[in-house]
């Protein structure tokens, strides 16, 4: 079974309930916005209908759970001392998103303080974090190549999505930031960027995140999501590959791209900075229902080959039953007939 759910919160009777540090339906007011997206993999875990928020029980059963927040209260945002998303000063944070993917029920997540942690990083298997950080004293540090509290106001906005595969690469546990240390053994770095310009964003030499010129970068955003065990993604060597592609059910990829020369390079399978000052705008999501179309296994690219196949596009909500997901009476996710959710595409 398998439920994506994504959900904005409007109501000035809910929100993030700092007492018992989940999503709740108190006090919407304060909180500006709230995503959350949850790949719930066990009906009994992941989302309890009683409080109406994220829990961990039979934890052990959760497969993986996506977490996005975007907080927006001034008594709430990310507290440096317990690396941990809080309610703490959140004034000085315009947007904080994050989205982590635990693997463990002893890793990544600590049920005692409700936080992302690094307890036993060593057996988390894959860890997604997308930051856009906003206060004067916090950024991204082109000395240590990595997300921190320092000279925010130059930096707009930074998005950066990381999938680390190894306790020693990717994610630097002494610094609690994302780093390049033994990058060789990183199986799998996703990373989605704003930029804009052939002399910013990735740096090939140092293969991170720069700022170089960052003042020119504009907005370029990649995303990609696979879903069978057996295809899409590799378990053993932990990254997206053409495993059995054709048993891939669902496949999203989101480009930021608008100029034929510019964007997605064939030749070396990457994002490209080719006459990048050329992109304007353009959104393209693809829900690739047929090995031929789409997506094409040859280049590793997104094609148009027999595209009159593709099944859908622009898909915004992955639900399951016509009485299951969202209730329109508490304007909230719920788990009604839950045990009928299986997969269903929605919204183009």
């Amino acid at each position: 079974m398998s439920l994506f759910i994504t959900v904005s919160v409007a109501s000035a009777d809910s929100g993030w309930d700092s007492d018992t540090q989940s999503v709740c339906y108190k006090n919407i007011a304060t909180v500006k916005t709230l995503f959350i997206t949850v790949y719930v993999a066990s009906a009994d875990s992941g989302w309890d209908s009683d409080t109406q928020s994220v829990c961990n029980k039979n934890i052990d059963k959760v497969k993986t759970i996506f977490i996005t927040v975007s907080v927006a209260s001034p008594d709430s945002g990310w507290d440096s001392d317990t690396q941990s998303v809080c309610n703490k000063n959140i004034a000085t944070v315009k947007t904080l998103f994050i989205t982590v993917s635990v693997a463990s029920p002893d890793s990544g997540w600590d049920s005692d303080t409700q936080s992302v942690c690094n307890k036993n990083i060593d057996t988390v298997k894959t860890l997604f974090i997308t930051v856009s950080v906003a206060s004067p004293d916090s950024g991204w540090d082109s000395d240590t190549q990595s997300v921190c509290y320092k000279n925010i106001a130059t930096v707009k906005k930074l998005f950066i999505t990381v999938s680390v595969a190894s306790p020693d690469s990717g994610w630097d546990s002494d610094t609690q930031s994302v780093c390049n240390k033994n990058i060789a053994t990183v199986k799998t770095l996703f990373i989605t960027v704003s930029v804009a310009s052939p002399d910013s964003g990735w740096d090939s030499d140092t293969q991170s995140v720069c700022n170089k010129n960052i003042d020119k970068v504009k907005t370029i955003f990649i995303t990609v999501s696979v879903a069978s065990p057996d295809s899409g993604w590799d378990s053993e060597t932990q990254s997206v590959c053409n495993k059995n592609i054709a048993t891939v059910k669902t496949l999203f990829i989101t480009v930021y791209v608008a100029s034929a020369d510019s964007g997605w390079d064939s030749d070396t399978q990457s994002v490209c900075n080719k006459n990048i000052a050329t992109v304007k705008t353009l959104f393209i999501t693809v829900s690739v229902a047929s090995p031929d179309s789409g997506w094409d296994s040859d280049t590793q690219s997104v094609c148009n080959k027999n595209i009159a196949t593709v099944k859908t596009l622009f898909i915004t909500v992955y639900v399951a039953s016509a009485d299951s997901g969202w209730d329109s009476d508490t304007q909230s996710v719920c788990n009604k007939n839950i045990a009928t959710v299986k997969t269903q595409k929605a919204k183009k």
